[in-house]
């Protein structure tokens, strides 16, 4: 997950030095106290949003992420918290908004 400054139609603007001088606290994938099940990259970032959601949401950025996080308790999450969101979704892990992108595509 990457969460970038976004400002107009670019997602980080050239003009932005928020990553030059700014470094984002990290979550990392570790074991959990408490939890059975191993710890993972989603479950880091939604810990992330958690604890740093509040802070850095008013900045107006952008959580990109890749088909791991494109998912939607964590797109719910990342909303709620007042962030956008760009994520890929590929085509075996979406199959029915692919389906609906060819019903247009046949329009």
């Amino acid at each position: 997950m990457i969460v970038g400054r976004h400002g107009g139609q670019e997602v980080v603007p050239p003009e932005c030095d928020f990553f030059s001088n700014s470094q984002l606290p990290p979550e990392f994938v570790q074991p959990q106290d408490r939890e059975e099940k191993q710890d993972c990259e989603l479950a880091a970032a939604k810990r992330w949003l958690r604890a740093w959601g509040n802070h850095y949401s008013p900045w107006g950025m952008t959580i990109l992420g890749d088909d791991l996080y494109c998912h939607q308790p964590f797109c719910e999450a990342a909303i709620e918290q007042g962030f956008d969101v760009l994520l890929v979704c590929k085509p075996d892990s979406h199959s029915t908004l692919y389906d609906w992108i060819a019903d247009f595509e046949r329009i």
